[in-house]
């Protein structure tokens, strides 16, 4: 049975997260100034959040089947909280992956390093690599 469900994550850059959901091809609605927008999930289940992205473009990914993914900033911890089906899971961990691997460019771009993988396959989650920068 479908549930919606809410992923602490560690993205703590709306930037990055938006880079990341660029690159995926993955249009969102971002909230403007103070007004939040609606997450939409299983049987009219809603969260807040601060972006979201609607099932409709979440079909292109083979996802959102249940509902909406939503990122709702948490002032407490500091990074953004997720919110999604709980089928949409792994479309989440990718998120995440991704969200890493871009986090860790964009430090080796801002302070004039090289990035380079020395071993391993960057876009496979299941594979341990090796990172050299310099």
């Amino acid at each position: 049975m479908s549930s919606l469900i809410h992923c602490a994550l560690e993205i703590r850059s709306l930037s990055t997260l938006k880079e990341v959901l660029d690159a995926m091809g993955l249009q969102y609605i971002e909230k403007v100034g103070e007004n939040t927008i609606t997450s939409r999930g299983y049987r009219g289940a809603t969260a807040d959040a601060d972006i979201v992205i609607q099932s409709s473009e979440l079909r292109k990914i083979n996802a959102g089947r249940y509902g909406d993914m939503g990122f709702k900033y948490n002032k407490k911890t500091e990074t953004y909280d997720a919110t999604m089906d709980s089928a949409d899971r792994r479309v989440g961990d990718e998120i995440t992956r991704r969200y890493a691997i871009q986090t860790i460019k964009n430090c080796a771009r801002d302070n004039y390093r090289d990035f380079e993988v020395l071993e391993g396959d960057i876009t496979n989650n299941r594979e341990d690599i090796l990172i050299y920068v310099s």
